[in-house]
């Protein structure tokens, strides 16, 4: 992805740790798509 390239190398690019799994379904049931 072209995108990789423009982003902070100290952004983490692993698989997401499952508190943050959590929080994203809960925004998302809450904001929506």
């Amino acid at each position: 992805l072209r995108w990789l390239n423009y982003l902070s190398p100290n952004i983490n690019r692993g698989p997401f740790a499952p508190d943050e799994d959590d929080l994203i379904i809960r925004m998302q049931r809450l904001f929506g798509n």
